[in-house]
């Protein structure tokens, strides 16, 4: 069974200030997909602490943007600006055996990514966690890009509970989730809602 399946939560520094205790909430909660986004810089200790966990309890830990610190996580995910400074081929050497993540929005993206082993796909609604200059696919798009690839699929953006049945029936892999969760009363039973919307959504079989 593969490691890039079910809930994927993002935790980002600029809207959760102790990434760690939020991280140690999810995995506890049954969560064994974890990026850690940190867009002004990543933070060593915070990485570190955050690859213990991840570690502990066995889930992937990706760094969003920071090819370099991702040499001591599970892998590295990108956006499309980062593929104009960097390609995958010399990602692949200096990140050896290390998972590669894309995001991507348009079809034509898919024509470059020869080599990633997951695609971000998004944002599927509106999102209040990231700035984004563009229409949401809406579920429709998202099941249009994902049946023009095999590679595992992340939905991302303003995703919720409600969403997990409409976004596994449309081909993704993953739920990727950031203030559903990080924004929640009590995160640990969120993600482990989540997680068991999910696994339900999974196992219904296909009309």
């Amino acid at each position: 069974m593969s490691r890039l399946a079910g809930v994927y939560v993002i935790l980002d520094a600029e809207i959760t200030p102790d990434l760690p205790a939020l991280a140690e909430a999810v995995v506890r909660a049954g969560v064994r997909l974890l990026q850690y986004r940190a867009k002004r810089g990543v933070d060593g200790l915070v990485l570190e602490r955050l690859a213990a966990l991840a570690r502990t309890y066995r889930a992937l830990l990706i760094v969003n943007d920071d090819y370099d610190a991702a040499r001591r996580a599970d892998g590295v995910h990108l956006g499309q600006e980062d593929l104009q400074s960097v390609s995958i081929a010399v990602l692949r050497r200096r990140l050896s055996g290390k998972m590669i993540g894309c995001s991507i929005h348009r079809p034509e993206h898919l024509e470059s990514l020869c080599g990633v082993d997951y695609l971000g796909i998004g944002p599927v609604h509106a999102t209040t966690t990231k700035r984004i200059d563009r229409a949401p696919l809406g579920v429709s798009g998202l099941a249009d890009l994902c049946g023009r690839t095999a590679l595992p699929v992340a939905a991302i953006g303003g995703l919720q509970r409600d969403d997990i049945p409409a976004v596994a029936a449309a081909g993704a892999a993953m739920v990727a989730v950031i203030g559903a969760i990080a924004h929640a009363a009590d995160p640990f039973a969120e993600a482990a809602a989540f997680c068991r919307a999910w696994d339900l959504a999974v196992s219904r079989p296909v009309q």
